[in-house]
């Protein structure tokens, strides 16, 4: 079994190791975002509970806030 769990350690972290996506042009912010096309357990668990709240604005809020960066990978927005 600890095979099995190192291999899906090792999964989870070749997707969360994933570049960047994008560049995503935001007109009205005459910007450039790019994404994480993942995120953590942590953060996914942040944007669950919000939806099991019925707070859909705010879990995507919460999901635009984990996953925007800059050009260099650095987050453009904090909680």
């Amino acid at each position: 079994m600890s095979k099995l769990i190192d291999r899906a350690e090792a999964h989870f972290q070749e997707v969360l190791a994933q570049g960047l996506k994008g560049p995503i042009h935001v007109p009205e912010w005459d910007a450039d975002i790019y994404y994480k096309p993942s995120t953590t357990l942590a953060e996914e668990a942040k944007v669950i509970e919000l939806t099991q709240q019925n707070k859909s604005t705010e879990a995507l809020v919460v999901t635009l806030i984990n996953r925007a960066r800059d050009k260099d990978g650095n987050p453009l927005f904090n909680m």
